[in-house]
């Protein structure tokens, strides 16, 4: 799922982080080994061995302490390691991207559910959009079809794209024809039933969609269930009157977090509610958007905050030693710095789970506690059906092979 002006399936901005995450990640760098100053060249970022093969990693901005305030002025070591760029060593370019390149266009590698061998990709260059897909077997490239405007898409379980239209009286909901590259209409419904704006989604494996819309009457936030067969709209009760993020496992289970820190994990088909608390919270630490994330091994993921058993009953909560790799500047030309909460994006057989962040791409390492940022690329990590992994650099792609993240004997 995703929207025209945010990462696909992000949650709204949160601040799910608490005091005492804060103040372990603050002791903890988290990161490696002993850093040596980035050169011109970047012949100083340090190496890392992981699964037998050596990498390179950027350090952090800071290693004692995160400046707060407008207009940081930095060391030279400071701001070296602010602008180093890096590409992916150890991953090999596979295709290069048949889009011209500009300071206008934005390339995006969009993640599809479930796996397949299939990548997808969002363009975008000012107001115009279109949607590719390129074959890994055939290794050809394909424009399909989409509508001139598409507010939301999202992929269904057999992996075909929807996309979402909203309009001032009705909503429209359009899926690809493969077969013929054609959009085919699937559901119209009148706005007003999702007062007239759909603020965050997540589609279900029996074919509804979990949506956040806003209370007309209190102005709260209220998860609702669309069934996209009939256009039906159900309330769903809550714990409380405020959702701000919901999320989807493959078994259907419904993940929605509230304003007070607590994910609700619902189970529709055996109509059970458990709870998983996180508060309390600090607003400044988790800056950035908070997602969920499941593993094949049964936990669910709150980007590099926390984690706990994917089950029907309220697990205990394990709080995650965060890395100062994830200091970074904010982007709206304040000077200032954030510590971002980096989006957990797949799961490797090794154990490794791999983020993305405004900095670049990272990977940790539960079973050492290890973080690497490999690479200052901007793009989302997506995993094929074969386990390797995929990423957009320089106006290509780059392929991690799945031998190279397999768990080691």
């Amino acid at each position: 799922m995703d929207t025209e002006g945010r990462e696909m399936k992000l949650i709204r901005n949160t601040s799910i982080l608490f005091i005492v995450l804060s103040l372990l990640g603050l002791v903890s760098c988290g990161v490696l080994i002993p850093y040596q100053p980035i050169g011109s060249n970047n012949s100083d970022i340090t190496e890392k061995t992981q699964s037998g093969n050596l990498g390179a990693c950027l350090p952090p901005i800071f290693k004692d302490s995160l400046p707060l305030g407008e207009n940081v002025t930095l060391s030279l070591e400071e701001l070296e390691s602010l602008t180093a760029t890096l590409p992916p060593l150890a991953w090999g370019k596979a295709e290069e991207l048949p889009f011209l390149e500009n300071s206008d266009l934005r390339i995006e590698l969009i993640k599809p559910r479930p796996r397949s061998l299939t990548l997808w990709f969002r363009v975008q260059e000012q107001s115009t959009i279109s949607f590719w897909t390129y074959s890994l077997e055939t290794q050809k490239w394909n424009e399909v079809a989409s509508p001139s405007k598409a507010d939301h898409y999202f992929f269904d379980s057999e992996s075909q794209l929807w996309f979402i239209v909203e309009g001032n009286v009705e909503l429209q909901f359009y899926k690809i024809d493969q077969a013929e590259n054609k959009l085919k209409e699937m559901l119209i419904i009148d706005a007003s039933k999702l007062n007239n704006r759909i603020l965050d989604f997540a589609y279900s494996p029996d074919h509804s969609l979990w949506v956040i819309m806003s209370n007309p009457t209190t102005l709260n936030q209220i998860l609702v269930n669309l069934d996209l067969q009939t256009g039906k709209v159900t309330d769903h009760v809550t714990l409380s009157e405020y959702i701000i993020g919901v999320d989807t496992d493959e078994k259907g289970n419904v993940f929605s977090l509230n304003n007070k820190g607590v994910v609700e994990r619902f189970n529709p088909k055996a109509k059970t509610v458990s709870y998983t608390y996180l508060s309390p919270k600090s607003s400044y630490w988790n800056a950035g958007e908070t997602e969920f994330f499941f593993t094949e091994t049964g936990q669910v993921y709150l980007n590099d905050l926390a984690w706990f058993e994917n089950d029907d009953y309220s697990s205990n909560l394990h709080l995650i030693f965060r890395s100062t790799v994830f200091v970074t500047q904010t982007d709206d030309d304040s000077g200032s710095f954030v510590w971002e909460s980096p989006e957990p994006q797949a799961e490797t057989e090794d154990g490794r789970i791999w983020y993305k962040s405004n900095r670049g791409l990272a990977w940790h390492q539960p079973e050492t506690g290890d973080w690497c940022m490999f690479t200052s690329a901007k793009s989302n990590i997506v995993k094929d059906s074969q386990g390797n992994l995929w990423i957009i650099y320089d106006n290509a792609l780059y392929m991690l092979p799945v031998s190279e993240t397999s768990k080691q004997e």
